[in-house]
C-alpha cells in the first residue's frame, strides 16, 4: 500500500511512503496557489490513502499565549482544510485519515518532549532511516514519518 502523507503548515510537509520505502518527500510554502498544489500532487503516483496531521485543538484561556496558540490552530486548521480539499479533488475516493501528533509519534516509538526537541527528534529518525534524503525541515521529516506510521500500521 502507498500513504500520501502531508504535515499542513506555513510550510507543508508532503511525502510519499510505500511500506518503509520513502518514494516521494518535498515541502510547499503556504504561498503555493490551488494550480500549483494541484500540479504537485499530479506527479506523484496514486496513493492508496491520504493522511494529514490532525490539530489538537486546546481550550483558550484570555491571555495573550493562548490567544496566540489558538489563532495558530486556526492558521492551520486552514491549511489541512485547503490540503482535504485539493486531495478529495485530485485523487477522488481514496480514502483520508486525520491523525494527532501524538497518535503518530508514539507509534514508532519518538519519546515525548517539548515542541522543540519532538521536532528535533523528527529530523534525527528521518536522517537515520532514510540517510540518502536530504532532511530540510522538520515539516518534511513529521510527513515522511506520518506516512511510515501509517504504512506500518496498516499492516498489523
Amino acid at each position: 500500500m502507498t500513504t500520501l502523507a502531508i504535515d499542513a503548515a506555513t510550510k507543508t510537509g508532503i511525502a510519499v511512503v510505500n511500506g518503509a520505502e520513502l518514494l516521494h518527500a518535498s515541502t510547499v510554502t503556504a504561498k503555493a496557489n490551488m494550480l500549483q498544489r494541484i500540479a504537485l500532487l499530479q506527479t506523484l503516483p496514486t496513493p492508496d490513502r491520504v493522511a494529514i496531521e490532525r490539530p489538537q485543538l486546546r481550550t483558550v484561556g484570555d491571555d495573550k499565549a493562548s490567544q496566540g496558540k489558538a489563532q495558530g490552530t486556526l492558521s492551520l486548521s486552514q491549511q489541512v482544510g485547503i490540503w482535504r480539499a485539493i486531495c478529495e479533488f485530485v485523487y477522488p475516493g481514496v480514502p483520508m485519515l486525520q491523525v494527532y501528533p501524538a497518535t503518530w509519534r508514539s507509534g514508532i516509538g519518538m519519546p515525548a518532549g517539548d515542541r522543540k526537541y519532538l521536532k528535533a527528534c523528527s529530523l534525527h529518525m528521518a536522517r537515520t532511516r532514510w540517510p540518502e534524503h536530504l532532511w530540510t525541515s522538520d515539516d518534511l521529516s513529521d510527513a515522511a514519518l506520518l506516512g511510515l506510521f501509517v504504512e506500518l500500521s496498516s499492516k498489523q
